[in-house]
């Protein structure tokens, strides 16, 4: 195979970093010869996102393909079979490329930065018997309709430039002009993950109408695009403008989206109706404002959602209204996010792969979704992204050079590498890849140890617990938190490959812990009193159980709510019940005032918020320039509900949920609740009922999962009534 690109506009600037969109998208086509119909496939890479048509068939129904790497170093492919299209002589291949996360505005930083102009394919047509053929420079090109496309300021179409049907047989390529070749230095792989896919259609209502414009509200806050259909005049243009909430006077709120226009916008041929329906952008939205001219009218609007198709793992439901949404803010964080990579908010000019966001979410994301490909993938990018930046884990992976920096190094995110993996081994028991990244692990705290630590100590910059409020837990306590924690499950991972680091890694934990104590601690409480530092510290175990208990409980009793930020939060409720104050676990998890989950649906969250006051009802929207109102991270309270409200959690020396440790807190507030979670040993099904001061408590597995017991509450009877289904009754 050969990469062929065309260069739709040869005017174009592609070293302006500085502009909202780049060339019209790339219109490829070719004909190609089959005598025989056997099994056949197209093998399609691009440096962009594609779609593919086969006599005028789409073959790949997705959205965005093409997943997102560190393109000089590794670039996926994936087979699409096409016997169904095909007939006996001459066929036709078309491919639209577009700009995609290669060419697309990153962030603050602009255009073009994983890579310049022309966009590229690669592709090959084969049977099992032979190759077919492949690309070689003698296809030919135009530019169509999609007049510009990028992935945070939408999509341009202009329909009087619509070249049909051009993969057709019968089209004639005559005006189209010839490709270039062009030589990429890359690895080629195949994906290893599924595609995006259209996985929910939402039908709107309308809120708001007045002369030319119209405002609908999908209900959900996602990340997909709207599916529209209009008739009008030639020339006549529609702009719609995509935003996850309501400004104060009605109208569509666009200032968190900071430079991102989230903006398509389509010219109509005219005179009949035209459908819309991109497939090269994405969005996060729940509001649409379409402003169009008299001579339009609005025949079809509906959205679409769509994701990485991953399969379902766990569910949760109880008959308590307000824990069943903020559960499905969590699920509905995580799928706007799960686009190819882990990415921080799907809305503003960012949508990036931060790895302090994805480290604290994932295995909250592997109970809920099988994620096993998904964040095996994630890890290969951070792993490539250490081989091209010299064993720093960057802050962002697939990575750039930020203007400023490069975003790299910092206590929290770059622990990525580290904890994503571990967490990979634990639900689905990889060992293989744990050991292909334990040689990374080790290069990130060389490099750390190396460059951030003297005389035991970590000094560096940090980003700290993340987006607390009312408390800011110090930076350098943290940081060393981290460095410990991550000297610690290194030689957990050393331990369980049987690695002769271990002890290496151990001592410079326990040496660690004994300069926290030291710096750190003093006789009652840390230097650094705040909930999320004895969350950090406790979890990372670094300070003792009662030293901790008392602190934390009455940091939470003195405030009454929750002040921990994206890395402590995950851990506070599960603390909790493990110091006996289950009770107080519930109260942050059912609260319904600032700052809290509740607080956020009592404002119409459809999905969990960056900041826990991203909107204040008293104050208004957060000026802070950063503000999604849909990120994951805050959603590791899932984590609890799986572990503490339905009672199961992973042991570590079985992966893969092979002993099972259950382990329920009970509250009255949760009287009735069902929960299943897909492990990689079967299926685990629990629902429990309190009734008369009674919890009846059901649980059942498949056989070769096995059950360890530690009930917090006193057990009346426990019953084994079939094969690994078991009825307990306890005292509430």
């Amino acid at each position: 195979m050969k990469w062929i690109g065309y260069i739709t506009d040869s005017n174009y600037d592609s070293t302006n970093k500085k502009q909202p969109f780049g060339m019209p998208s790339t219109y490829i086509a070719r004909k190609f010869n089959i005598s025989e119909i056997v099994d056949t496939k197209v093998r399609i890479a691009c440096l962009g996102v594609f779609s593919v048509f086969v006599n005028g068939n789409l073959v790949n129904d997705e959205y965005m393909p093409q997943d997102v790497s560190e393109y000089t170093k590794r670039i996926y492919y994936r087979d699409y079979n096409i016997t169904k299209y095909l007939k006996t002589g001459t066929n036709s291949i078309g491919i639209i490329l577009s700009d995609g996360w290669y060419a697309s505005n990153l962030s603050i930083v602009g255009k073009n930065v994983f890579g310049e102009y022309p966009l590229k394919v690669a592709y090959k047509i084969f049977s099992k018997n032979s190759l077919i053929c492949e690309s070689d420079g003698t296809e030919v090109a135009n530019e169509g309709a999609i007049r510009s496309c990028d992935n945070q300021n939408g999509i341009n179409i202009d329909n009087n430039f619509d070249l049909g049907d051009f993969s057709n047989l019968t089209y004639d390529l005559s005006n189209f002009k010839n490709v270039q070749t062009y030589e990429v230095d890359a690895e080629l792989k195949k994906s290893i993950i599924k595609p995006i896919k259209k996985k929910h259609v939402f039908s709107p209502t309308l809120v708001k109408q007045g002369d030319g414009y119209a405002i609908y509200d999908f209900k959900q806050n996602f990340s997909g695009v709207t599916h529209t259909i209009f008739n009008g005049k030639q020339g006549d243009i529609i702009t719609i403008y995509h935003a996850e909430v309501l400004s104060n006077d009605g109208d569509v709120f666009t200032a968190n989206l900071r430079s991102a226009l989230a903006r398509d916008q389509y010219t109509l041929s005219g005179n009949k109706d035209e459908e819309f329906l991109p497939r090269h952008t994405f969005h996060g939205f729940r509001y649409i404002k379409i402003v169009y001219p008299k001579s339009v009218s609005i025949k079809l609007v509906e959205a679409y959602a769509f994701y990485t198709d991953m399969q379902r793992s766990g569910k949760i439901h109880a008959n308590n209204a307000l824990i069943n949404k903020i559960y499905s803010n969590v699920i509905w964080g995580q799928r706007s996010n799960f686009l190819s990579i882990p990415t921080d908010c799907p809305q503003r000019d960012e949508r990036m792969g931060w790895t302090g966001d994805a480290q604290v979410f994932s295995d909250t994301a592997m109970l809920n979704y099988d994620c096993h490909a998904f964040l095996k993938k994630y890890c290969l990018d951070i792993m490539d992204a250490m081989d091209k930046y010299g064993d720093m884990v960057p802050s962002v992976c697939p990575h750039f050079v930020h203007k400023w920096g490069s975003w790299g190094c910092m206590q929290g995110w770059s622990d990525a590498i580290i904890i994503i993996p571990y967490n990979l081994y634990i639900h689905y028991g990889d060992k293989s890849f744990l050991k292909k990244c334990l040689p990374y692990m080790k290069r990130y705290l060389n490099y750390v140890t190396k460059n951030k630590v003297k005389r035991g100590y970590y000094v560096g910059d940090a980003y700290g617990d993340w987006l607390s409020v009312f408390e800011v837990t110090d930076k350098d306590l943290y940081n060393n938190a981290y460095y410990a924690y991550d000297n610690y499950m290194v030689s957990k991972v050393c331990k369980i490959l049987k690695n002769r680091s271990e002890n290496k890694y151990l001592n410079i934990y326990n040496k660690s812990k004994e300069l926290f104590n030291k710096r750190f601690v003093n006789d009652n409480h840390l230097t650094s009193d705040t909930q999320g530092a004895y969350v950090l510290a406790y979890e990372f175990g670094l300070i003792e159980k009662e030293f901790a208990k008392e602190n934390l409980i009455r940091k939470v009793t003195e405030f009454g709510h929750l002040t921990t930020g994206f890395h402590s939060t995950k851990f506070l409720l599960s603390q909790l019940c493990e110091f006996g104050r289950s009770d107080l676990a519930y109260d942050l998890l059912l609260r319904k005032e600032y700052p809290s989950w509740g607080y956020e649906i009592s404002c119409g969250a459809t999905t969990i918020w960056e900041r826990w006051d991203s909107y204040r009802k008293d104050i208004g929207f957060n000026p802070d320039g950063m503000n999604s109102f849909n990120h994951y991270s805050l959603g590791s309270v899932a984590r609890w509900m799986y572990y503490s409200m339905m009672g199961v959690s992973p042991i570590a020396d079985y992966p893969g949920f092979k002993k099972t440790l259950v382990s329920p807190y009970f509250d009255k507030r949760v009287s009735k609740f069902k929960g299943e979670l897909k492990t990689l040993n079967g299926i685990i099904r629990v629902d429990y009922e309190i009734k008369n001061n009674i919890v009846t408590y059901n649980i059942s597995a498949d056989s070769c999962v096995e059950f360890v017991f530690s009930f917090n509450n006193k057990v009346i009877s426990q019953k084994e009534i079939s094969d690994n289904q078991f009825v307990i009754e306890l005292e509430y």
